[in-house]
């Protein structure tokens, strides 16, 4: 078995949400650094002893319902054979704002958002429809 750790953005960073977010192509961003790293395995496994048709991803906590559905999406169809049974703002140039924040202040403030118990983890994947990394509910998905 060779194990390859594929990243991930956390938080804030990896799903920003809503219609700006949508428009830039900046949905789940967090979800297309595993398609690239997911590219990058396929194409260089062999190099590590591996098989490039025996790809098993994996996940903990809240990742493993999304992998097992991420074997239905057609974005990752080619990558993955295998996975182990196991709100955003409705203001305008959000994007342009956050690209010139400091990171301090991002980090602050998120950390703000996780501690005053107003949600316990407001940045998730969105569905970001037809031809999209999640284009339906991972429900949707499994029936």
């Amino acid at each position: 078995m060779v194990w390859l750790y594929g990243g991930g953005f956390l938080r804030p960073f990896g799903f920003p949400q809503g219609a700006e977010a949508e428009a830039q192509g900046a949905l789940n961003l967090g979800i297309k650094d595993q398609v690239v790293a997911l590219q990058w395995i396929k194409s260089n496994i062999a190099a590590f002893g591996g098989d490039p048709e025996k790809i098993m991803e994996s996940g903990f906590q809240s990742t493993v319902p999304m992998f097992n559905a991420s074997m239905r999406e057609p974005a990752w169809a080619s990558f993955v054979n295998a996975t182990p049974e196991c709100s955003g703002t409705g203001e305008s140039d959000t994007f342009s704002c956050l690209r010139r924040a400091n990171l301090s202040t991002l980090v602050d403030s998120f950390n703000s958002v996780l501690t005053s118990g107003l949600q316990s983890f407001p940045f998730a994947p969105v569905l970001d429809g037809p031809g999209g990394l999640i284009p339906a509910l991972p429900s949707d998905l499994l029936a």
